[in-house]
């Protein structure tokens, strides 16, 4: 029996354990040992993933090949950009800052040149003189006083002159050194989008090569049938953990946020294309790039590429609930990490050999296939 036959066998009789959400936290011990569990159905996980892709065709191999390369650049990307973008909120900020600045400089500079007029008037700054010129004692005093206070206001005024001043020199050279990084950041841009149009034009040819060697030797059937094998396999090995939710999903039947805007391309149930493999689930045309959004709380435990699914991302919803997002150009979680309903999980596209981008989206109840239209609010 191959690994693909025996991995789906076994799940035929796994039995998804379920654990009830307690009101009190979970204990250092319960946590670790679900933690240890994880991490041993990840290792099973990607053991699966290597023996399975040791079986593929050389064209199918440098298929995967590259659309795990334009993921990690698309991922590079997407960080670069997220970065760019910070860059820009930050240099607009400091210029907002270094505007408010110079009218506070031009309002300083106003300032001491008034202070120095009044300083000049009262004794042509020139204590002495004043002295000599007064004959009235109180006078005098008030006068003594009046030029200490001008002193004292000018210097005030001069300091808070130079720190505006240096706060000015700062934001600059802040300005500066940030619009530095934003052009080097620009130019890695521009060679991570070069890389990634050259493994697109090379994803673009295999796919070519694949689709013709369907048409000379008919193997799109099994291959489909290969690739639906595979995806039981890995569903059989993932356990079904607590949910995030006090609501269980079921009691959501109907009311499910829809994972991404777009047209219905193909139903639950229907026969795939030139075949009489049904669909398990649904496909949704979407843009390049749109977010797919988890459609319920829920913990990631698979994002990594599938054969004939592309980028896929698995959410254990509790109660041997589970939901999968195939064909993504860009994974936003990893596995182990939680999702809330309508955060951002992935980014659609057309991975896995797809012509157009779009989501395909299937609800899984202990491995069963459900039909999403069913589940998803309307």
């Amino acid at each position: 029996m191959n690994l693909p036959a025996l991995i789906f066998a076994t799940f035929t009789l796994l039995v998804f354990p379920i654990i009830t959400v307690s009101a009190q936290p979970q204990s250092e011990q319960s946590a670790k040992t679900e933690l240890k569990a994880l991490d041993n159905m990840i290792s099973e996980l990607q053991d699966s993933l290597k023996k399975l892709n040791r079986k593929r065709t050389s064209t199918e191999q440098k298929l995967s090949q590259t659309e795990q390369a334009i993921h990690t650049l698309q991922r590079d990307i997407y960080a670069i950009e997220k970065q760019i973008k910070n860059s820009h909120h930050t240099i607009a900020k400091l210029e907002r800052r270094q505007q408010v600045l110079t009218k506070k400089k031009q309002r300083q500079k106003i300032l001491i040149a008034t202070s120095l007029r009044s300083i000049y008037q009262t004794s042509g700054d020139n204590r002495l003189k004043l002295i000599l010129n007064q004959e009235d004692p109180e006078l005098l005093s008030r006068q003594l006083v009046y030029f200490d206070y001008l002193q004292q206001a000018q210097l005030k005024n001069l300091k808070a002159f130079q720190s505006t001043i240096a706060e000015l020199k700062a934001n600059v050279a802040e300005k500066h050194s940030i619009n530095e990084i934003l052009q080097s950041k620009h130019r890695d841009l521009k060679q991570k989008q070069e890389a990634l149009n050259k493994q697109r034009a090379e994803r673009k040819k295999l796919i070519a090569v694949l689709q013709l060697q369907y048409r000379k030797n008919s193997t799109k059937l099994g291959d489909i049938e290969n690739q639906r094998t595979e995806l039981e396999g890995i569903l059989a090995q993932l356990k079904s953990k607590n949910s995030l939710s006090n609501t269980p999903i079921n009691k959501m039947r109907g009311n499910l946020p829809w994972p991404i805007k777009g047209k219905l391309l193909s139903r639950f149930n229907e026969n795939i294309a030139n075949t009489k493999i049904r669909w398990q689930g649904i496909r949704i045309a979407a843009r390049k790039g749109q977010k797919v959004k988890a459609v319920y709380d829920g913990r990631v435990v698979f994002a990594n590429r599938l054969r004939g699914y592309g980028q896929l991302i698995i959410l254990d919803h509790g109660k041997g609930y589970l939901t999968l997002y195939a064909h993504n150009q860009l994974l936003l979680k990893q596995v182990g990490g939680m999702a809330l309903a309508g955060e951002p999980i992935a980014l659609a596209g057309t991975s896995g050999g797809q012509t157009a981008p779009g989501l395909y989206f299937e609800i899984r109840y202990k491995g069963k296939a459900q039909d999403p239209l069913k589940w998803l609010h309307h």
